[in-house]
């Protein structure tokens, strides 16, 4: 008996020994996983610190980028071809006018470092660029930053022209304003295009990632109820020359307008507003009616746009010489659009010499900056479109164009008298 007792005793300890073992373990197992989901977490939130730094320190370089913009799209203050520009703010404008080609992305904010318009502290900088805050414990900076006021596209978010609000226009409107570079030394300015120009302006449209995915690329024989249309929206597209003197006959005369109905693949390609001009020589044209089944693939093929039209104003060349300037205005219709213009199936002529890199001429400058913070990255692109202080004689007053309420045009005039028959309380 004594001997049974004296080896249960002994098989108690042993389970107990092991249950300690156990539980020691366990908790051992668990403080180390919750230790590790504690540093992966303080890790993850740092990265997040350190991320959302990087991009505050970028976004500054794009409010610095807009300075530099705004000196320089002023046409007093341009610079000259080859000037490295040390001095004055006034001879740095000369790195913007050949483009963003450089390899070197700190050249803009090296030119204009200490000028008062890229604001850099050069006592706490230790050689960094675009410095934001070199005190603090990140060395919060944007080293790299390009500015290209000369592209290839611009673009737009335009709004159905019946969903808009009252004191938004749905028009989007451009000025085709041009630049190439007459040298082909690849470190040459960019010089304002007022010589011939020929090819096709590309439009594209329906953006599929933010215009509602892919539509439907149906035809129809006549316009539906908004309830039943799928498609991508429609656009009415018009262009018009203006010239140094402008009047209203001379608007009858060079505007030119037609309305692009999203189709099927099987839908025209290219369009030349010219044939849909409402009179020819005092004549209404009654042969092409003002609206047209354009092309739309049954997915986004074309750099994400599901829809694409080659425009041509007229048949003949673009003449940009005596101050003449081109304007496209674009109304969408039917729901939302997502517009790109590009200009490089554009060719400029001039004495008989071809200039094929033609691009905007500040229409729609790209900037492109990077923060840092420690080893932390992040990058920016933003395009930026040009106000009035900005734009210069660029600027055109949109709300001259068209109305936001009722236009009333009751009025009687004769050789002796006229009168205004307009109700205003309505």
């Amino acid at each position: 008996m004594k001997q049974i007792l004296k080896n249960l005793k002994s098989e108690s300890g042993a389970v107990s020994m092991l249950t300690v073992i156990f539980f020691v373990l366990f908790l051992s197992v668990l403080s180390v996983s919750f230790l590790r989901i504690v540093n992966e977490e303080r890790q993850r939130s740092l990265a997040n610190e350190l991320s959302a730094s990087a991009l505050a320190a970028a976004e500054a370089g794009v409010e610095d980028a807009k300075r530099v913009l705004l000196y320089c799209m002023n046409q007093d203050n341009a610079g000259t071809e080859g000037n490295t520009g040390t001095g004055s703010p006034k001879d740095n404008c000369a790195a913007l006018n050949n483009g963003s080609k450089s390899n070197d992305c700190t050249a803009v904010i090296n030119k204009f470092r200490g000028t008062g318009i890229i604001n850099v502290d050069d006592s706490n900088s230790n050689g960094l660029e675009g410095v934001v805050d070199s005190n603090g414990d990140y060395q919060q900076y944007y080293p790299c930053m390009f500015i290209d006021r000369f592209t290839d596209t611009i673009e737009f978010n335009g709004t159905a022209v019946d969903t808009k609000s009252p004191d938004v226009s749905a028009s989007i409107i451009a000025p085709l304003d041009l630049a190439v570079k007459e040298s082909e030394n690849e470190n040459s300015d960019y010089v304002k295009v007022d010589f011939d120009v020929t090819g096709t302006i590309t439009l594209d449209w329906h953006l599929v990632a933010s215009n509602g995915g892919v539509a439907e690329t149906r035809g129809y024989d006549a316009n539906p109820v908004k309830s039943s249309w799928n498609n991508a929206a429609m656009l009415r597209v018009e262009m018009v020359k203006v010239g140094s003197n402008f009047s209203i006959n001379n608007l009858a005369e060079s505007s030119y307008a037609v309305t692009l109905r999203p189709s099927g693949e099987g839908g025209a390609g290219e369009v030349t507003l010219s044939q849909y001009a409402p009179n020819t020589s005092g004549v209404p044209n009654n042969s092409n009616t003002p609206i047209k089944d354009v092309n739309c693939a049954s997915s986004g093929v074309y750099s994400g746009y599901q829809c694409r039209v080659n425009i041509k104003y007229d048949g003949s060349n673009m003449n940009f010489s005596n101050g003449v300037q081109y304007y496209m205005k674009i109304t969408p219709l039917y729901r939302d659009a997502t517009v790109s213009i590009g200009v490089t199936d554009l060719v400029a002529i001039k004495d008989s010499k071809r200039y094929e890199d033609v691009k905007f001429n500040g229409i729609q400058p790209l900037i492109d900056v990077t923060g840092r913070v420690n080893n932390t990255y992040r990058r920016v692109i933003a395009r930026v479109a040009p106000n009035a202080a900005m734009a210069g004689e660029m600027f055109f007053p949109e709300y001259t164009i068209e109305s936001a309420t009722k236009v009333c045009k009751k009025m009687r005039i004769t050789n002796e008298f006229s009168s205004d028959a307009c109700d205003y309380t309505n």
